[in-house]
């Protein structure tokens, strides 16, 4: 029963917890003395006289309240926050991934991930190219036939694995938004222990980046109203962020291992897996390699049908 009320808790602990500490930093900017005075006025003397009515229970139950709506506030506005900064200042990849994948906010995608999810994605693509029927294969073999063609044989004695390589970094984006957004899902179905460990550490990651600038907040007022040793409390901020990134990373990890395990499949089948083309074209002189470049192709919608209008049938009188 435990196991299946901590998710549920888990979504509630971080707007909570970044709600009250907003609310405790905003106090203490203003100052407690402001906000206790004998004589309050405005809005302050109609919540106290609102709260007095209500009484305690209800009074810790409205601050509670407001303190979630308060937290999932600053939760949206700050994982748009951090979306903006990975796609001003990450790298392509990067900026792709998070173009199209909301929750790569919290998956900790740094170099290391990449490079596993790129191993990850050049598996499920070589057994998609060794189908018959699909046509990624079909795209993958004209590749190989043109690369023949130009006479890849003493150029790019791989061609094989570079088709694979090329076509890898071309899928990465769609597979990180499958990975981070499907996979999940299958696990929580059929693999309960692999998604309860997914889900404890993408929690701690969304907690700790969630709360650090608020806490900031908290010590900044607290030394400009206070002490300026509470300026130290700043360091707290990297230290969170590193240590999200970190369990994102390993929540991501999870994912990826439960991948390669065969316990989630990405992409269940050839339908569910965007088409790859590759270009191979030779070099700018005849020793140079083949240069290779991959996309996605995009399915085109069907064409509406066109019903061609029923003739006039000539009724005899």
């Amino acid at each position: 029963m435990l196991s299946t009320l901590l998710p549920g808790l888990r979504q509630l602990r971080t707007p909570l917890a970044a709600g009250f500490i907003l609310i405790v930093a905003a106090v203490a900017a203003i100052g407690p003395e402001h906000l206790l005075t004998d004589a309050p006025t405005g809005v302050l003397h109609d919540a106290g006289q609102v709260l007095a009515v209500l009484g305690k229970a209800a009074g810790i139950a409205v601050l509670t309240f407001a303190a979630y709506v308060l937290g999932v506030v600053w939760q949206a506005t700050w994982q748009a926050v951090m979306r903006m900064i990975a796609q001003a200042f990450g790298s392509q990849t990067t900026k792709a991934i998070h173009s199209g994948t909301p929750n790569a906010v919290y998956a900790g995608m740094s170099r290391t991930t990449l490079e596993r999810l790129r191993e990850v994605v050049a598996v499920r693509l070589r057994e998609e190219a060794r189908s018959l029927d699909s046509p990624t294969s079909v795209e993958y073999r004209n590749a190989l036939g043109r690369a023949t063609d130009l006479g890849h044989a003493g150029k790019t004695p791989d061609m094989p694995g570079l088709l694979v390589r090329v076509g890898s970094d071309t899928l990465i984006p769609t597979a990180a938004r499958e990975l981070l957004e499907l996979i999940p899902s299958r696990l929580m179905a059929q693999e309960r222990d692999l998604w309860s460990s997914w889900d404890q550490a993408r929690a701690e990651a969304e907690f700790r980046s969630t709360i650090a600038l608020p806490l900031t907040a908290v010590f900044a007022a607290l030394a400009v109203v206070y002490h300026p040793g509470w300026w130290a409390g700043l360091l707290i901020t990297p230290s969170l962020l590193r240590i999200a990134a970190r369990h994102g990373e390993r929540a991501t990890a999870v994912l990826l291992e439960a991948v390669r395990i065969r316990k989630a499949t990405l992409f269940v089948d050839g339908a569910d897996m965007p088409v790859v083309q590759w270009s191979v074209s030779a070099g700018a002189t005849p020793t140079d390699p083949l240069f290779v470049s991959a996309g996605l192709v995009e399915e085109s919608p069907p064409e509406p049908e066109v019903v061609a209008p029923l003739a006039a049938v000539p009724t005899s009188i």
